[in-house]
Order: structure tokens, then C-alpha cells, then sequence
């Protein structure tokens, strides 16, 4: 298994053990770059976190032909409907906690060998589906790996 796919594995299961541990999280999507756009169809419960695949770079310009440090950065987008928000530091909150998940599973299993963080996270936005109101918001999660290119 590529180390993107196991790293994107580790993520996955961050967010859902944050989700089953009882925090604010209620639900976790994973949506292929092939699917078009967040769908409410999809979503059992809210808040809900919906991660793609990672955008992979490269750290530096090699400087081996036997190794390669990759870095795997992730768009997690987290939607509330908003009836749920029930005080002013509510999304606060929730990007903190989610962040906080992320943070502490710094090496997510030894996986990501080359270290995590927590990017950034963008301003939430309002919209409407069908008179529903939602908010979405964005943490930028980035984890890198140490390839080995040649054995």
C-alpha cells in the first residue's frame, strides 16, 4: 500500500475515532475527487467532516536518488447545519477540537514518519440547500513521509 493511501487510512480513522469518542463530530465522508459536491442526501448526522485525497508534493528538490520526503496535504471540510449552532464560540470550538484530534496523533501510527500539522483553517461561509441553512469551513491538514525510493 502506497503511503498516501496508508496515511490518508490513518486520517480517516482519526476523524472517526474523535466521532465515536463522543465528540462534537457527528459524521465522517470520504468523496472521491470524481464526485462532484458536498451532497445532504449523504449525511446522516451534523457536524460532518468530508475528506478527499491528499494534494502530494514534494518537500525540496532532491537532494537523493534514494530517498524523497512527500508531503500529503488534505482539505478537510466540515459542514454544520446551522440550527446546531448554539452559541458564538460553537464552530470555534469545533474546528479546535477537531485540530486538537489531528495534533495529537502526531506521527498517525507511524505513518506519516516525517511529522503532522495543522495548517491552517479558513473563515466559515453560510449558505442555503433547499431552505436549510449550513456553514462549511475548511482545516488544511499536512503530513509527511519519508519515501524510500530505492531499496
Amino acid at each position: 500500500m502506497s503511503s498516501g493511501k496508508k496515511i490518508m487510512d490513518e486520517v480517516i480513522s482519526v476523524l472517526e475515532r474523535a466521532r465515536d469518542e463522543g465528540s462534537m463530530l457527528r459524521e465522517v465522508i470520504v468523496q472521491a475527487y470524481s464526485e462532484a459536491s458536498w451532497s445532504d442526501d449523504r449525511v446522516s448526522a451534523y457536524p460532518v467532516a468530508i475528506i478527499r485525497p491528499p494534494r502530494i508534493g514534494a518537500e525540496s528538490p532532491y537532494t537523493s536518488n534514494l530517498e524523497d520526503t512527500r508531503t500529503y496535504t488534505f482539505l478537510i471540510h466540515i459542514v454544520v447545519k446551522n440550527e446546531l449552532i448554539d452559541r458564538d464560540t460553537y464552530l470555534v470550538e469545533l474546528a479546535d477540537e477537531i485540530s486538537d484530534q489531528l495534533s495529537v496523533e502526531i506521527d498517525l501510527d507511524n505513518t506519516a514518519t516525517a511529522g503532522c500539522e495543522v495548517v491552517s483553517s479558513s473563515d466559515p461561509v453560510e449558505f442555503s440547500v433547499g431552505g436549510t441553512g449550513y456553514t462549511i469551513f475548511e482545516i488544511q491538514f499536512s503530513a509527511k513521509a519519508l519515501i524510500q525510493i530505492y531499496e
